[in-house]
């Protein structure tokens, strides 16, 4: 069984763009990249990237918007959900 560190770090290297897709996102083959996926959701885009062992976004239109599938879960899936 994992501690609570382990296991906010094991969701954090979960590969987002997975995740995305369950969510309504589809990936935009033609603006993505080897090391960066473009993905849209009727006007909201996200770009998904791995960094290290973690996966990461960043939304095109709101700055404020970026981060681990965490904050993905926190601010775009559910923005209520609280990982306290």
């Amino acid at each position: 069984m994992l501690d609570r560190k382990s296991e906010l770090e094991a969701f954090k290297a979960l590969n987002l763009s997975v995740i995305a897709s369950a969510h309504g996102y589809e990936i935009v083959k033609k603006k993505s990249t080897k090391s960066s996926v473009l993905m849209s959701n009727g006007a909201d885009k996200i770009v998904v990237s791995q960094k290290g062992q973690r996966y990461i976004y960043f939304s095109v239109h709101d700055p404020a918007s970026n981060g681990t599938a965490i904050d993905f879960a926190q601010r775009v899936i559910d923005p209520g959900l609280s990982t306290h």
